[in-house]
């Protein structure tokens, strides 16, 4: 085996060792809102169609190309779709990492940036994310690219250039805001040949006119309902779901609570490391930069609110920066002190800080996840009440909520969404008549009430009309907590107030 083969091995053997324990401990510990796709998956691969709650065929998923292919791979591996879930964030990760070492000027640069995000506890938080693999797609585009060369020579012929934009196209059908990869990669082939790189973007084109015909043949529209929806979120709530450049604030103060008091500099330091990513970081780097970036203004400027998932792609970017601002300032060391010890032990030290710094924050937060995992507190909950319904309800039992995903997945009940993400009109009733105007306008047998959201459901799990209309079922908690989620059930008989005056009744 050569060197090259041999460092090659040694590195995946690495990554893997570090990386499959995080995700063995963490498998399916998914935030709420990918169990919605998880919820498509699973209705689509019983055969009952593309669909959240079946019947409805409302575009409820940002990630329709995540959920084709969890389904594909539950039909013929039968594994739960939430462990299918973070092996694709496993494997996407890995895809990600090898393809920026393969593409990259600085491979001991590339490799710590790899090792960096296989590890990061921020990343781990959120696996079951779409985007892992729309970033795989994007970067094996990216590899696919021609060299740099002389201006003037055009596009490389062959079948590369159309390759590339079918899979760069294929990344939109995981992540809508993959586009602006796309786009980017577009400038970024057109700068380095000073030709239209006319293959690449006709072959992107198609993929993504598929993809709004697909979706307009079956939810009746090309593009999904969450972001209206999501828009609406932030104008109803400023308070709680924070839009425009405040934003970047709830970004800011979630790294805060990995990061504490280091979080300055280690944003300083990967500000500074941007520079000679561009420069030395290759073609994968470099087309991450353009999307990283564009991604922190493009959500600010559509107003839609923070949620944390949605910055992983600048995220991965800056984690990158780090390593490329610890090679700069390695070799800037070696070139002042020459090739001695002191500036190799520099350079490692470096290395080192940034390492452990990324890790978490903190030593308690590193160990955790190495020991335990990553664990979804809200899980505890949702998977009980779910697995209530699931034994204790008709199939056609109708409960009401708010966060729907893991519900509607657990319980495999129709989940009426009171935000709307997922119901029809509902964050059209919402924003005339309020949560209690949205519920009374469709009021279902039961409905979930959880002492963590009171601020939010207070206005139908906390009014008189509801407490007279509804009995408690059940209760749902987490060993040594006092916050509960509580199931309730529709009274046989009882009234309930509409704003003509007048009552339904069951």
């Amino acid at each position: 085996m050569s060197r090259r083969s041999a460092a090659w091995v040694a590195l995946i053997t690495l990554w893997l060792g570090l990386a499959v324990p995080i995700a063995w401990r963490s498998s399916g510990e998914a935030v709420d809102d990918f169990f919605i796709t998880y919820r498509f998956a699973q209705n689509l691969a019983e055969g009952q169609g593309f669909v959240f709650n079946p019947g409805e065929r409302v575009f409820g998923t940002t990630a329709p190309g995540h959920g084709l292919m969890l389904a594909g791979l539950h039909v013929l591996t039968g594994v739960a779709l939430e462990a299918l879930g973070t092996a694709s964030t496993l494997v996407a990760f890995l895809a990600l990492a090898l393809l920026v070492v393969r593409t990259s000027d600085r491979r001991p640069e590339a490799a710590l940036g790899g090792t960096l995000v296989l590890t990061s506890p921020y990343l781990w938080l959120h696996n079951g994310s779409e985007l892992p693999v729309a970033l795989a797609l994007l970067a094996l585009a990216a590899a696919l690219g021609p060299p740099a060369v002389p201006a003037g020579r055009g596009e490389l012929p062959g079948r590369r250039s159309w390759l590339a934009g079918a899979i760069a196209g294929l990344a939109v059908w995981f992540r809508p805001d993959a586009g602006l990869a796309v786009a980017a990669e577009g400038v970024l082939r057109w700068w380095r040949r000073r030709s239209l790189p006319w293959r690449y973007g006709l072959a992107a084109a198609a993929v993504l006119a598929g993809g709004l015909g697909l979706a307009w043949a079956w939810f009746g529209q090309p593009l999904p309902a969450t972001l209206e929806a999501k828009r609406f979120q932030a104008q109803w709530r400023p308070e709680v779901w924070r839009s425009g450049w405040d934003f970047w604030i709830g970004a800011l103060r979630g790294l805060h609570r990995w990061y504490g008091a280091g979080l300055p500099l280690l944003a300083v330091v990967g500000a500074l490391g941007l520079r000679p990513l561009w420069r030395r970081g290759g073609r994968v780097l470099r087309q991450l930069l353009l999307y990283g970036l564009g991604v922190a203004v493009a959500y600010p400027l559509l107003g839609v609110p923070f949620y944390p998932w949605y910055v992983l792609a600048t995220f991965i970017l800056w984690l990158y920066s780090l390593a490329f601002a610890t090679g700069a300032l390695a070799r800037r060391c070696t070139t002042f002190f020459g090739p001695a010890v002191g500036s190799r032990l520099l350079a490692s030290v470096a290395a080192a800080w940034l390492l452990v710094a990324t890790l978490g924050g903190s030593f308690d937060q590193a160990r955790w996840m190495w020991t335990r995992g990553l664990r979804n507190d809200l899980k505890v909950y949702y998977q009980a009440a779910g697995n209530w319904l699931q034994d204790q309800t008709r199939v056609d039992e109708e409960v009401a909520y708010v966060e729907v995903g893991m519900v509607a997945y657990y319980s495999r009940r129709p989940v009426h969404d009171l935000l709307g993400l997922v119901t029809a009109g509902a964050f059209e009733k919402l924003e005339s008549r309020g949560l209690d105007g949205a519920f009374l306008d469709h009021p279902t047998p039961w409905v979930l009430c959880f002492d963590r959201l009171r601020g939010l459901q207070g206005p139908v799990c906390e009014a008189p009309w509801f407490q007279r209309a509804y009995e408690p079922a059940a209760r749902f908690e987490k060993p040594g907590s006092e916050v509960y989620l509580r199931l309730y059930r529709r009274r046989a008989g009882a009234p309930l107030p509409i704003d003509s005056g007048h009552e339904h009744t069951p």
